[in-house]
């Protein structure tokens, strides 16, 4: 899209009822560009259009960030436009909030899985239980009996 398709986007959304609150162009990241708008009785969202991937996404506001509300192409303005108004149910985004904080903790636990197969083959056994004991309700049995035998191991020196 071109920085008039961008003004264009602004015009219908303050024909539509809502109030832009913030909105940028950015020519050097592909035209690129957000418009952050709120309307009574909806949570704040805004539009982006990522020049790059070329992709049109609406995104509701909540308490840990930004979630896709809707998802199109730029021949499919109308839709992204209409998406505005539909409520957003609050278990809607209890869920999408949920969800991205457990595939966070899964980002987690596989980094921790990744470091502490170099501590257990470095003989690292104290180092080892550091890494993984925050993780301990998220392991399988099999990773438990290996954790036990680390913290056995670590107290024997």
């Amino acid at each position: 899209m071109t920085e008039d398709d961008f003004r264009r986007y602004e015009k219908l959304v303050a024909k539509a009822g809502f109030d832009v609150k913030s909105s940028s162009y950015d020519v050097d990241h592909f035209g690129s560009w957000v418009i952050s708008l709120s309307r009574m009785g909806l949570p704040q969202q805004r539009i982006v259009w990522d020049g790059k991937d070329r992709t049109l996404t609406v995104e509701t506001a909540a308490s840990n960030g930004w979630f896709p509300k809707w998802f199109g192409s730029e021949h499919a303005s109308d839709a992204a436009l209409a998406s505005l108004s539909a409520p957003v149910s609050q278990e809607w985004l209890s869920q999408m909030e949920r969800e991205r904080l457990e595939g966070w903790a899964t980002f987690y636990l596989q980094q921790a899985l990744s470091i502490a197969v170099g501590l257990w083959e470095e003989g690292r056994y104290a180092d080892y239980v550091h890494t993984l004991s925050p993780y301990s309700e998220r392991l399988s049995p099999a990773q438990l009996m290996r954790l036990d035998l680390a913290k056995k191991r670590a107290a024997n020196g």
